[in-house]
């Protein structure tokens, strides 16, 4: 059923909880005299209340969104637009930075490797979130044999979704380098945009600098924020070292600093 719609009791009885229980989602539980009804994935917005008296036919609930509500590995988008995960247990993420995979001939070997430690470590820490701060691609020709940074992200994409984990990046120096066949915005709408059931990724506000630029919201089973993961675009290198030889490396843009200075202060 559509998110929103009426849930009504099949049968005369007494609220005996309302509440978030784990793969049920929020739920409704009413107990008559002869069984017990539980009415799972409903919205958080309860309109019962426990131990109401509730007659069979009447309004108890209505249906939450698509995406399951309070389960931490099944996250909705939120009125504005964010992904948020709803747990009463700690959110478990994982962060990795510096994958450097070459994608090339000549990286094949290293790229393996790269990619079996990952899989490795997200098998056995089983996390809700990974979060992945920047150079999943190392298109370097002289190390990797190509500049095909989109082969690179295709390789670390295929691996997040068939270990079924949910992700996001961030953009580092080496993702888009200046001579790679790909630049910034094209990475970012292949994150966005290729239909990955797990990935996380937005390109952010237009009229922020840079791509990624992101918040990932975790709330309770009240729905309560109780932690906002912020992701920024670091950008790559300052404009007078535009190929990165002098290691002259970019920083967080005046935008950025006021697009979450304006969103801390909505969230607090």
């Amino acid at each position: 059923a559509p998110a929103g719609s009426n849930i009504i009791a099949i049968t005369s009885g007494t609220v005996t909880s309302t509440g978030f229980y784990g793969a049920g989602g929020f739920t409704v539980t009413v107990k008559s005299d002869n069984f017990t009804v539980s009415y799972c994935h409903v919205s958080p917005i309860f309109l019962v209340s426990t131990g109401q008296y509730v007659t069979k036919g009447s309004l108890i609930a209505t249906v939450g969104p698509r995406n399951v509500y309070g389960v931490p590995n099944n996250p909705y988008k939120d009125e504005n637009g964010y992904w948020t995960f709803t747990t009463d247990r700690d959110f478990k993420v994982v962060q990795l930075t510096d994958v450097h995979i070459g994608a090339g001939f000549m990286s094949h070997g290293k790229d393996l490797k790269a990619l079996n430690a990952v899989a490795a470590m997200v098998t056995a820490e089983k996390p809700d979130l990974v979060v992945v701060t920047g150079d999943i691609a190392y298109p370097i020709p002289p190390q990797a044999g190509t500049d095909d940074n989109l082969a690179s992200a295709t390789m670390f994409a295929s691996l997040m979704e068939q270990l079924g984990v949910y992700w996001t990046v961030t953009f580092g120096n080496h993702d888009t380098e200046r001579y790679s066949d790909y630049n910034r915005a094209e990475i970012a709408d292949f994150y966005e945009n290729s239909g990955f059931k797990h990935c996380l990724f937005k390109s952010g506000p237009e009229d922020v600098d840079g791509y990624g630029n992101n918040i990932i919201n975790i709330k309770n089973s009240k729905g309560e924020i109780t932690q906002s993961i912020f992701t920024f675009d670091s950008h790559s290198y300052l404009r007078h070292d535009i190929l990165g030889f002098g290691h002259g490396y970019e920083n967080i843009r005046e935008s950025q600093v006021e697009w979450y200075r304006e969103n801390i202060e909505k969230l607090t």
